[in-house]
């Protein structure tokens, strides 16, 4: 007989929370669901860092201790456990316990959009400084000079010629655009200031720090938050959208409440 899910489906939550609300695999849940919210802000992998599933983050166990000595503290209460809370996130994250990941890091760490006088003019090069540099009005650097999120828009941004360069031409490409006499803006966390928000020339940019980065994560924390996110955008991108034929192969399980979620982005 297997064992129940430490995560319960929906339709067994409204059940115990009818029938049974003090029940031990409701109170486990709700355990292993702060436990999870609480952990995954402090995840923070570095670069090139090896992750195992039989290595726990010293954050895990310090969060599972908290919990079994603070929250499960009824003698029916089933207390949780460390490696398998561990386990369970890997699950989440990287979807089985064969996968070995290391992580990678950005690709690009500052993105640039600009604005031209004439804006039926598309860039004659490729250059974020190119032969027809006169005809630019304004650039945005969005500064990203760590592994965490951050969530970007810019109006008609379609017809906007963007693109992204390397942590250390920022000075450089500074100088360039303060030569030739262009306004050049850059956006990061310490210009955003408390808020975690910035914005110029249409650009707005949101932040780790701020209030919607934060209820974004917290939305999806139950799998993975923004890291997993992240994680299955790349893949997404990498493999040319492989992962999608093959969760078209999965099967429809009846008994799961369904999601339908439409969003809008650009890579």
């Amino acid at each position: 007989m297997a064992r129940p899910s430490i995560i319960l489906p929906p339709n067994k939550i409204h059940h115990l929370q009818c029938h049974d609300p003090s029940s031990p695999q409701l109170r486990r849940h709700y355990a292993a669901r702060k436990c999870l919210d609480e952990f995954i802000p402090t995840h923070h992998p570095h670069a090139g860092q090896d992750i195992s599933p039989n290595r726990i983050p010293p954050s895990m166990k310090i969060i599972v201790t908290h919990l079994n000595k603070n929250y499960l503290t009824r003698p029916t209460d089933i207390k949780l456990k460390s490696l398998t809370m561990w386990r369970l996130f890997f699950r989440i994250m990287f979807g089985n316990l064969e996968v070995q990941p290391k992580m990678v890091p950005l690709s690009h760490h500052a993105i640039y959009v600009q604005s031209r006088h004439d804006k039926r003019m598309n860039a004659i090069c490729k250059n974020q400084i190119g032969k027809d540099y006169a005809n630019l009005k304004c650039n945005t650097t969005i500064v990203q000079d760590g592994v965490e999120a951050l969530l970007y828009g810019a109006q008609d941004l379609h017809i906007r010629y963007h693109g992204s360069v390397d942590l250390e031409d920022i000075p450089m490409r500074r100088a360039v655009f303060d030569f030739v006499g262009i306004e050049n803006v850059e956006i990061s966390q310490k210009t955003a200031g408390r808020s975690g928000v910035a914005s110029n020339d249409n650009v707005v940019v949101a932040f780790s720090t701020s209030i919607t980065m934060k209820k974004l994560n917290k939305r999806l924390a139950s799998c993975g938050g923004l890291l997993r996110f992240q994680h299955e955008l790349t893949a997404h991108v990498l493999l040319g959208g492989v992962r999608d034929e093959e969760r078209m192969n999965g099967t429809i399980d009846p008994t799961s409440t369904s999601y339908n979620i439409r969003c809008r982005f650009g890579f």
